[in-house]
């Protein structure tokens, strides 16, 4: 049979990963946790009829990657999905080195990786990931510049070993922040292959944001209301441009991303109290019990909230 049905399998488990992403994007209460593990047979089966199959390979990895990232916060499994989602990255770049996609999405499960360790508190384990994700994805950006999905990806991996090098200020402030300017510009490239990326602007907003509280901890106070400026343009061009883009709480920093700055006048009740308050503790609800039991009229009506919020801040 060998290919031929190699590649049936595989669009049968794509379907499927596609369909649980989907559902969660929706908040489509189906089995979504079943849906991956039957993708991932799939992938497993296509595998076993054409072990050189790359592709089939890889997207074995970003299901198995999946199934990490829906398990509930400090659940042991969490560290094994991404184990296994990288054997079989690795599998794919044995059978095509220069597959830019295995080896971007290979950093990203890198990242996810980290994430979970620094929750453990395993500090060890974790800049040995970051730096394992960067190289992943420079490989992918050298095979592919254009990749702009993958300079998203390696601005994050800049963004967390700025967090890990202090780059925040720890309260103190600080000038100092390289791997936040690296971010910033790896950002700037994938908006410049695509001004209508909203994630990439999201997420340069996170990195604005947190290059101004430093600044101005430091108090270096024109310099962080430039910081400010751009993080509330990012953020008006992320929701002009798709109007989900906060949608899901599952990435916890944007949920702090609209928190005003500290002598804003208008900033009259505590951030706990605020919509982007709101957001917070939505997000971390979502991570520590379980992304499925979000209710969506609420996010629904927090980001609406949330929108008005920063119109009173930017105007």
């Amino acid at each position: 049979m060998g290919r031929k049905e190699a590649i049936s399998k595989a669009r049968e488990g794509e379907n499927l990963r596609l369909m649980a992403r989907y559902n969660q994007d929706e908040y489509i209460e189906d089995n979504i946790n079943q849906i991956l593990n039957d993708a991932a047979q799939y992938f497993k089966e296509a595998t076993t009829e054409d072990s050189t199959y790359a592709w089939a390979w890889a997207h074995w990895g970003v299901t198995l990657s999946y199934l990490g990232g829906i398990e509930k916060r400090l659940n042991p499994s969490k560290s094994n999905f991404y184990n296994e989602a990288d054997s079989k990255y690795e599998n794919a770049i044995q059978c095509n080195p220069n597959y830019a996609w295995a080896l971007a999405h290979r950093g990203e499960n890198k990242i996810w990786w980290a994430i979970d360790q620094k929750t453990r508190g395993i500090d060890k384990n974790v800049k040995i990931l970051l730096t394992d994700a960067e190289q992943y994805l420079n490989q992918a950006i050298e095979i592919d510049a254009n990749y702009t999905w993958a300079y998203v990806r390696r601005g994050f991996v800049y963004r967390f070993l700025g967090l890990l090098n202090g780059e925040d200020g720890g309260g103190q402030g600080t000038q100092q922040q390289p791997y936040y300017d690296r971010a910033i510009q790896d950002f700037n490239s994938a908006i410049q292959g695509n001004d209508k990326y909203a994630w990439a602007r999201a997420f340069r907003a996170v990195v604005h944001r947190q290059k101004a509280r430093a600044l101005q901890d430091a108090g270096l106070i024109e310099e962080a209301r430039r910081e400010w400026e751009l993080t509330y343009q990012d953020v008006e061009t992320a929701l002009k441009t798709y109007a989900k883009v906060f949608k899901r709480p599952k990435v916890l920093d944007l949920g702090f991303l609209f928190l005003p700055p500290y002598e804003n006048p208008r900033e009259t009740h505590s951030f706990d109290e605020s919509p982007s308050g709101q957001y917070a503790q939505l997000a971390l609800h979502a991570y520590e019990e379980g992304y499925e039991r979000l209710n969506k009229e609420e996010i629904d009506r927090v980001l609406a909230n949330i929108a008005k919020e920063w119109v009173s801040v930017a105007q």
